[in-house]
Protein backbone atom coordinates (compact mmCIF):
# COMPACT_ATOMS: atom_id res chain seq x y z
CA UNK A 1 0.00 0.00 0.00
CA UNK A 2 1.23 3.48 -0.77
CA UNK A 3 -0.04 6.89 0.17
CA UNK A 4 0.83 10.16 -1.51
CA UNK A 5 -0.35 13.77 -1.59
CA UNK A 6 -0.67 16.12 -4.56
CA UNK A 7 -0.50 19.62 -3.10
CA UNK A 8 -2.37 22.48 -4.76
CA UNK A 9 -5.78 22.98 -6.31
CA UNK A 10 -7.21 19.73 -7.71
CA UNK A 11 -7.89 19.81 -11.46
CA UNK A 12 -10.91 18.01 -12.88
CA UNK A 13 -10.68 16.08 -16.14
CA UNK A 14 -11.66 18.19 -19.14
CA UNK A 15 -12.93 17.06 -22.51
CA UNK A 16 -10.17 16.81 -25.16
CA UNK A 17 -9.91 19.76 -27.53
CA UNK A 18 -10.36 19.61 -31.30
CA UNK A 19 -7.22 20.36 -33.30
CA UNK A 20 -7.11 22.47 -36.42
CA UNK A 21 -7.02 20.07 -39.33
CA UNK A 22 -8.75 17.30 -37.37
CA UNK A 23 -7.88 15.10 -34.45
CA UNK A 24 -8.05 15.79 -30.76
CA UNK A 25 -5.60 16.54 -27.99
CA UNK A 26 -5.90 16.46 -24.23
CA UNK A 27 -6.93 19.73 -22.61
CA UNK A 28 -3.64 21.38 -21.54
CA UNK A 29 -4.60 21.86 -17.86
CA UNK A 30 -5.77 18.23 -17.57
CA UNK A 31 -2.64 16.92 -19.27
CA UNK A 32 -0.37 18.99 -17.02
CA UNK A 33 -2.16 17.78 -13.88
CA UNK A 34 -2.00 14.15 -15.00
CA UNK A 35 1.73 14.58 -15.53
CA UNK A 36 2.11 15.99 -12.00
CA UNK A 37 0.10 13.06 -10.57
CA UNK A 38 2.23 10.58 -12.55
CA UNK A 39 5.46 12.12 -11.20
CA UNK A 40 4.32 12.09 -7.56
CA UNK A 41 2.74 8.63 -7.83
CA UNK A 42 5.90 7.33 -9.50
CA UNK A 43 8.12 8.60 -6.68
CA UNK A 44 5.88 6.85 -4.12
CA UNK A 45 5.55 3.65 -6.14
CA UNK A 46 9.33 3.38 -6.52
CA UNK A 47 9.53 2.58 -2.80
CA UNK A 48 7.11 -0.40 -3.00
CA UNK A 49 7.84 -3.43 -5.18
CA UNK A 50 4.11 -4.23 -5.40
CA UNK A 51 3.76 -1.38 -7.90
CA UNK A 52 2.87 -1.14 -10.62
CA UNK A 53 0.07 -3.50 -9.65
CA UNK A 54 -0.10 -6.60 -11.82
CA UNK A 55 -3.74 -7.36 -11.03
CA UNK A 56 -6.69 -5.76 -9.31
CA UNK A 57 -6.22 -2.70 -7.14
CA UNK A 58 -8.18 -0.47 -4.79
CA UNK A 59 -7.90 3.31 -4.86
CA UNK A 60 -9.04 5.77 -2.20
CA UNK A 61 -9.06 9.46 -3.15
CA UNK A 62 -9.73 12.45 -0.90
CA UNK A 63 -10.09 15.71 -2.84
CA UNK A 64 -9.72 18.87 -0.75
CA UNK A 65 -10.93 21.90 -2.72
CA UNK A 66 -10.21 25.54 -1.77
CA UNK A 67 -13.79 26.82 -1.91
CA UNK A 68 -17.46 25.91 -2.35
CA UNK A 69 -17.59 26.38 -6.13
CA UNK A 70 -19.21 23.47 -7.93
CA UNK A 71 -16.77 20.76 -8.97
CA UNK A 72 -17.56 17.27 -10.17
CA UNK A 73 -15.89 14.75 -7.90
CA UNK A 74 -16.02 12.08 -10.60
CA UNK A 75 -14.07 14.27 -13.04
CA UNK A 76 -11.44 15.02 -10.38
CA UNK A 77 -11.10 11.29 -9.70
CA UNK A 78 -10.90 10.51 -13.43
CA UNK A 79 -8.02 12.94 -13.91
CA UNK A 80 -6.17 11.43 -10.94
CA UNK A 81 -6.80 7.86 -12.12
CA UNK A 82 -5.56 8.73 -15.62
CA UNK A 83 -2.43 10.25 -14.09
CA UNK A 84 -1.68 7.07 -12.12
CA UNK A 85 -1.44 4.96 -15.29
CA UNK A 86 2.08 3.69 -15.46
CA UNK A 87 3.49 3.93 -11.95
CA UNK A 88 0.45 2.51 -10.09
CA UNK A 89 -1.12 0.21 -12.71
CA UNK A 90 -0.83 -0.56 -16.39
CA UNK A 91 -4.43 0.37 -17.12
CA UNK A 92 -7.23 1.88 -15.06
CA UNK A 93 -9.42 -1.14 -15.83
CA UNK A 94 -7.42 -2.78 -13.01
CA UNK A 95 -9.18 -0.52 -10.49
CA UNK A 96 -11.82 -2.80 -8.98
CA UNK A 97 -12.69 -0.58 -6.00
CA UNK A 98 -12.72 3.20 -5.89
CA UNK A 99 -13.72 5.44 -2.99
CA UNK A 100 -13.70 9.19 -3.52
CA UNK A 101 -14.65 12.01 -1.18
CA UNK A 102 -14.63 15.79 -1.58
CA UNK A 103 -14.16 18.27 1.27
CA UNK A 104 -13.30 21.97 1.55
CA UNK A 105 -9.92 23.02 2.96
CA UNK A 106 -9.39 26.69 2.17
CA UNK A 107 -5.86 26.75 3.56
CA UNK A 108 -4.48 23.58 1.98
CA UNK A 109 -6.17 22.38 -1.22
CA UNK A 110 -4.79 18.99 -2.22
CA UNK A 111 -5.53 15.42 -3.17
CA UNK A 112 -4.62 12.50 -0.92
CA UNK A 113 -4.41 9.06 -2.51
CA UNK A 114 -4.09 5.58 -1.06
CA UNK A 115 -3.35 2.81 -3.57
CA UNK A 116 -3.63 -0.84 -2.55
CA UNK A 117 -2.34 -3.48 -5.01
CA UNK A 118 -5.26 -5.85 -4.41
CA UNK A 119 -9.04 -5.78 -4.24
CA UNK A 120 -10.48 -4.58 -0.95
CA UNK A 121 -14.25 -4.88 -0.55
CA UNK A 122 -14.76 -1.38 0.82
CA UNK A 123 -18.53 -1.73 0.58
CA UNK A 124 -18.52 -4.69 2.96
CA UNK A 125 -16.19 -2.87 5.38
CA UNK A 126 -18.54 0.13 5.54
CA UNK A 127 -21.59 -2.12 5.79
CA UNK A 128 -20.04 -4.01 8.71
CA UNK A 129 -18.97 -0.79 10.43
CA UNK A 130 -22.49 0.62 10.17
CA UNK A 131 -24.43 -2.52 11.05
CA UNK A 132 -27.23 -1.58 13.36
CA UNK A 133 -27.61 1.80 11.64
CA UNK A 134 -31.07 2.28 10.20
CA UNK A 135 -30.75 2.87 6.46
CA UNK A 136 -33.67 4.54 4.70
CA UNK A 137 -34.10 4.17 0.97
CA UNK A 138 -36.66 5.91 -1.20
CA UNK A 139 -38.26 2.54 -1.95
CA UNK A 140 -38.73 1.94 1.80
CA UNK A 141 -40.96 4.97 2.29
CA UNK A 142 -44.67 4.42 2.27
CA UNK A 143 -46.24 6.76 -0.24
CA UNK A 144 -49.85 7.53 -1.10
CA UNK A 145 -51.73 4.48 -2.29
Amino acid sequence: MIRFVIHGRPVAWQRPENRAGGGRRAAPESAAYQSLVRTIAGASAARDRAFPARGECTILVAVYVPDLRRRDLDNCAKNILDGMKGPIYADDTQVEALVAIKRVDRGSPRVEVIAIPEFVDVFEIVAAATSGVAWAHASDRAGPA
